[in-house]
């Protein structure tokens, strides 16, 4: 060439490893929202040129990415990388130093798929101890449903003295009834809809009186907006039972889910929904 440099064409390959350090990360903090990261690398490999004479070199490898956030789901790269190889990379020993150079720039696009596919949740193994323990609670939630029960057909049923100023009106006030789901599952068992029965008739005593129907499920399984629907979805359940199998009129019921929790001790006990008076 007129400036006395010679013009070369070979092809190679650099096989290496680098070793990458975000910065801002390290020193920041994890921020998915961070629009800027640059990473800087350093590494070490094997270059082959293909041309003859077909030779080996070792290689040290340096760089920066420079990531720019542009959504959740794109970004764009800017990389700026250096390659110092021995001088017989490509073939020809010339020039003042002991070694070749390759300085590149590359412009990349990143773009994260989304999450596809349904979280099926995991049963949750139960010891035979802990399954015993979550009879015996809900025994017991059902025996003090029935001694409410009782009381209250007691009270109903006792003389009520009236004095001529007074007016005595039975509180329509409830104790919170339970209905208990299956894992997974939003659907209302023939148990729960005989239990249902006895708050239904209660219901029918104050037509006036409006109730909250409360759902829940268990947070240990399935994902938070998996539990949300299903929580949901539960406490419609029993809100349809509530209609159509008793005629209790749908606008003295107000739904509300709360999603996976872990307030009532064992996981089996998350997966209820609670009717109460919202008067």
């Amino acid at each position: 060439m007129g400036d006395g440099y010679y013009k070369q064409r070979f092809d190679y390959m650099n096989f290496h490893g680098d070793v990458m350090f975000n910065l801002n990360a390290l020193f920041g903090g994890y921020n998915p929202d961070r629009v800027y990261e640059i990473i800087p690398y350093l590494g070490a490999g094997i270059t082959h040129n293909y041309t003859k004479p077909h030779r080996e070199a070792l290689a040290v490898n340096a760089g920066v990415i420079n990531r720019f956030r542009i959504s959740d789901a794109v970004d764009i790269n800017l990389e700026l990388s250096a390659m110092g190889a021995e001088d017989k990379f490509d073939g020809t020993i010339a020039g003042k130093h002991g070694y070749d150079g390759v300085l590149s720039a590359t412009l990349g696009l990143t773009y994260r798929f989304p999450k596809r596919g349904f979280a099926r949740p995991m049963p949750q193994l139960v010891s035979a101890v802990e399954l015993a323990a979550m009879q015996q609670q809900i025994a017991q939630m059902a025996a003090a449903n029935q001694q409410l029960q009782s009381a209250l057909t007691a009270a109903q049923n006792r003389p009520v003295e009236v004095a001529e100023t007074e007016v005595v009106v039975a509180d329509p006030d409830i104790a919170p009834r339970t209905v208990f789901f299956k894992i997974g599952s939003a659907e209302v068992s023939p148990r729960e809809v005989m239990n249902l029965s006895y708050l239904a008739e209660q219901m029918k005593q104050f037509p006036n009186a409006t109730y909250t129907v409360n759902g829940y499920a268990d947070s240990a399984t399935g994902t938070p907006a998996f539990n949300k629907e299903l929580s949901l979805k539960r406490a419609q359940a029993v809100v349809n039972t509530l209609v159509k199998e008793y005629d209790i009129s749908a606008d003295r019921l107000k739904v509300s889910a709360d999603g996976g929790v872990d307030k009532f001790g064992q996981p089996i006990l998350n997966r209820v929904v609670l009717v109460k008076s919202a008067n």
